[in-house]
């Protein structure tokens, strides 16, 4: 089957090793591969550590544009992974048309609420942070951000109850 008879695709994955930019930029590349597509991006992030920057990128003379993913779905991000670095390298990698992030048992409820205030904190500000550079940011890029819902519910049964925690941004590039 060849990438252009796709009409939607379903790619999860589940990183366990280190998230630093040469991984990033090869999950950039292997996403321009499905350009066309309706890509739904789920990924649970088992990995403790990243360190993306756009400083080493700056090195880089030629990379594909990031990829416009239908929806990212990111679970299990806990500290101690460094957010900030998180939400630049997958921004830089692909840009989802929206986004949410589950949270179970809590776990991810540090990273939804710095999520919430870093996107919120974008919107009408015109970014001033890598204009010296050549490699923009994702603040460069991202144009509006709704909130599209945020909810809680329980699963299992009343044995062993699991808190579903989900919020979905839609955001326009």
């Amino acid at each position: 089957m060849t990438t252009s008879s796709l009409q939607e695709s379903y790619l999860r994955l589940m990183p366990n090793e280190h998230l630093g930019t040469s991984w990033f930029q090869r999950l950039r590349e292997y996403l321009s591969r499905f350009e066309q597509l309706n890509l739904e991006l789920v990924l649970s992030i088992i990995s403790t550590t990243n360190t993306f920057t756009v400083e080493e990128l700056n090195e880089i003379t030629s990379f594909c544009s990031p990829s416009v993913v239908k929806h990212l779905m990111l679970k299990d991000v806990a500290p101690p992974l460094n957010f900030e670095s998180l939400l630049d390298g997958l921004f830089w990698t692909c840009h989802p048309e929206s986004l949410s992030v589950e949270s179970m048992w809590g776990r991810s409820d540090e990273f939804m609420q710095f999520l919430r205030e870093k996107l919120m904190e974008k919107e009408g500000v015109q970014p001033v942070c890598c204009d010296s550079r050549s490699v923009k940011c994702w603040r460069h890029y991202l144009k509006g951000i709704e909130v599209e819902n945020s909810t809680t519910s329980l699963h299992g049964d009343s044995f062993s109850p699991c808190q579903v925690s989900t919020i979905c941004f839609k955001l326009r590039w």
